[in-house]
């Protein structure tokens, strides 16, 4: 038994070796557990990295981004093949443009430059109205011209010889001059029997060598014969007188003998007829221009026209009245077209009608 029991711990032992040379010749021995880290080491010859995660990143452990001299690259030329100038920043917005509606402080001229158009400063003359019919009244004015020139006044072709003086005047301090004058009549227009749209043209001659400026007067009848029109009769004063389509007129309520009637045009024209019971045609112009152009200055004269009797008068701004004397009455009138011209094509339309 002795002897079996040494056999068997000399297997053992044979045993124990064999076991030992399989697994590398050392005999396993249990190390202690140890927890496991979140930093790994790298080979000693790698550069050790460290990762971090935020928020547990320290300020101080980190260092401060480098500025590169300009945040834009530079051009390597342009669409031309030309060098570039290293500006390939955007281009920065212009100063915003001031707009004056009034227009800039210098004023501008009528060269077109943008600027308002001021009048010019060349000497002339200027007809006020210069469009009309033959006869009718109309406003000559002499401007920057030298103070004290005796100016003379001529009607004449526009393409042909010069007409006999009508009427002289003097310059005055400011280089201005003023009148007032008929168109010449149909009659004594170049040739005569004008036509619409033939020219007449006035010169107001300046020196002995017979050297003028002039303004062309353009014959137009302001009516369309085609455009509707209306007749305004009066009910109880003995006239009539034809107005534009689309104006009205009206009287006060209390004058019930449609004395002082007055007109309206749709675009701002307007006008008057006042009738009278007199023929005193000096009370009756001083009433009716202190009522109807206060303050104004004006010209008096007879009528130019054959076919009324009486006189005329035109107002500094230009404004024409008519005062026509028939049958012991006076008829006072004047009417502004919707252009803001005089408006003798309602003017030339007043008729008696022998109520």
């Amino acid at each position: 038994m002795q002897r079996l029991s040494v056999l068997a711990a000399a297997a053992a032992l044979i045993l124990s070796a064999l076991a030992c040379n399989l697994f590398g010749g050392a005999q396993a021995t249990e190390e202690p557990t140890e927890e496991p880290t979140a930093e790994v080491t790298p080979e000693p010859s790698a550069t050790p990295t460290t990762f971090i995660v935020a928020p547990t990143l320290d300020p101080d452990a980190t260092s401060q981004p480098l500025m590169t001299e300009t945040p834009f690259p530079e051009e390597e030329g342009d669409d031309n093949g030309g060098e570039g100038d290293g500006s390939a920043a955007p281009t920065p917005l212009p100063d915003p443009t001031q707009i004056d509606p009034t227009g800039d402080e210098d004023g501008g001229t009528d060269e077109g430059d943008g600027g308002p158009v001021v009048p010019s400063t060349d000497p002339g003359v200027l007809l006020n109205p210069d469009v009309g019919e033959p006869g009718d009244p109309i406003t000559v004015r002499g401007v920057n011209l030298e103070p004290g020139t005796r100016i003379t006044l001529h009607w004449g072709a526009v393409d042909g010889s010069t007409g006999g003086e009508f009427d002289a005047v003097t310059v005055d301090e400011d280089g201005e001059f003023e009148l007032f004058t008929d168109v010449p009549p149909a009659s004594a227009w170049p040739g005569g029997s004008p036509q619409e749209l033939d020219r007449i043209q006035l010169r107001a001659i300046y020196d002995d060598n017979g050297n003028y400026y002039f303004a062309n007067y353009t014959f137009v009848n302001r009516v369309d014969p085609g455009e509707p029109i209306l007749d305004f009769n009066n009910p109880v004063q003995p006239y009539a007188i034809t107005v534009p389509n689309g104006w009205s007129w009206a009287w006060p309520d209390e004058d019930e003998e449609a004395i002082d009637v007055s007109f309206s045009g749709p675009g701002g024209g307007d006008g008057f007829i006042e009738t009278f019971n007199t023929t005193n045609t000096s009370s009756i112009v001083a009433q009716v221009m202190a009522d109807r152009a206060p303050g104004l200055s004006y010209d008096v004269s007879d009528i130019d026209d054959p076919n009324y009797n009486g006189v005329e008068a035109t107002a500094s701004n230009g404004r024409y009245f008519r005062f026509v004397v028939a049958n012991g009455q006076t008829f006072a009138m004047s009417f502004v077209n919707d252009e803001g011209f005089n408006a003798f094509e309602i003017l030339n339309t007043f008729r008696l009608t022998g109520q």
